[in-house]
């Protein structure tokens, strides 16, 4: 079988950076470490993976990223002043939702909405082309301990109410409507006796999306989840449109829906995360089989065949002809990835050349 996977970062461009900060503060505590690069990610890199970033802005105005939310701000830097730090949050659509400028390694302290530093901090995240910023994208700022503000991506201060409306609209963000899906009695029929096949391997959700937030004193907040939602069924037959959050349980069963990914699956190990672009009509346009930045799957042949396999089989689920599969790769310190498109003849076949052609591809 003659290779058909694509490799959708093959072209690169670089980005250009935002200008010199008008204040610096420095580190109070920490250890030194090695500097990280400059975030400047591909265009192939976007959109970012869902989850959460810690950042600094470093004095140059370059932002230094990492993936997680951790209190090493001072490490990136090499224990040098920066203009901002703290972390950052990649809602489920891939774009910036919440910035928390907070440090334990830097005494931030911000006067109101008119400071400087306040001004600078947000024009960065809104200039950044590396940020597809949404419209309800909300940002945090310290007085001093338990004294915080916050602002709209105008620099605009909101109370608590609209902060809470803006979590809700970041919540349905990229939410079409809600079809309720009916089916014939074919695939009825066919689910009732449908069992999937079981994961090869299960993942769990990575720590470093685990601790939602890192208060000024150094306590963390690690992050809850409840039940697993409800599996796509005959009796579950909600299905929204856009761009919809899947994860395949323990089990292999497919659980849909527009919360992350660790929401979807009660924080439980999966086989599988994603993205699904549903049409109006409730058909599948596109698959993105490890879009998921709380659970990151590799993107292994085994992982590919199973996935796509899985959601193929469905009895409950409809593909357009010309259904688009995108896969991503990662890499955690350097934010190198590539994006590769796949054909649906290549992950139907059996050709052990497929995977030979995939390590190719990702070396």
């Amino acid at each position: 079988m003659a290779p058909q996977m694509e490799d959708l970062g093959a072209q690169r461009r670089y980005f250009v950076l935002s200008g010199h900060p008008p204040v610096l503060f420095a580190p109070k505590t920490g250890r030194s470490g090695a500097e990280i690069p400059v975030f400047q990610p591909f265009e192939e890199d976007l959109p970012l993976q869902s989850g959460f970033y810690t950042f600094v802005i470093d004095s140059r105005g370059h932002f230094r990223v990492q993936w997680g939310n951790t209190r090493s701000h001072a490490g990136l830097v090499d224990r040098q002043p920066v203009a901002s730090a703290g972390c950052f949050r990649i809602g489920r659509t891939g774009r910036l939702a919440d910035v928390f400028c907070r440090s334990y390694d830097y005494r931030l302290r911000f006067n109101d909405h008119r400071d400087r530093a306040v001004i600078y901090a947000v024009d960065s995240f809104v200039r950044h082309p590396a940020f597809d910023i949404s419209e309800h994208a909300i940002f945090s700022f310290n007085r001093g301990l338990a004294d915080t503000f916050i602002l709209d991506i105008r620099g605009n201060p909101i109370d608590e109410l609209n902060r809470q409306r803006k979590l809700e609209l970041l919540d349905s963000e990229g939410c079409g409507s809600l079809t309720y899906a009916s089916f014939s009695s074919r695939q009825v029929a066919i689910f009732i006796k449908y069992k999937p096949p079981r994961p090869p391997r299960l993942y769990p959700v990575r720590i470093d999306q685990s601790v939602t937030s890192l208060e000024e004193d150094g306590d963390v907040r690690i992050m809850t989840c409840g039940d697993p939602c409800p599996r796509y069924t005959i009796d579950h037959p909600v299905v929204p449109t856009g761009k919809v959050n899947f994860v395949l349980d323990e089990e292999g069963w497919l659980i849909l829906g527009m919360k992350h990914h660790h929401a979807l699956s009660g924080g439980k190990y999966v086989g599988g995360a994603g993205h699904l672009l549903v049409s109006d009509k409730g058909t599948i346009e596109e698959i993105q089989l490890n879009f998921s930045g709380h659970y990151r799957p590799p993107l292994s042949a085994e992982y590919v065949w199973y996935v796509y396999r899985t959601l193929r089989n469905h009895p409950l689920l409809v593909f357009t002809p010309t259904i688009d599969i995108k896969g991503r790769t990662f890499d955690d310190q350097s934010f190198r990835s590539s994006l590769i498109r796949f054909s649906t003849e290549e992950l139907e076949s059996t050709d052990p050349a497929f995977e030979e052609s995939l390590e190719m591809l990702l070396v």
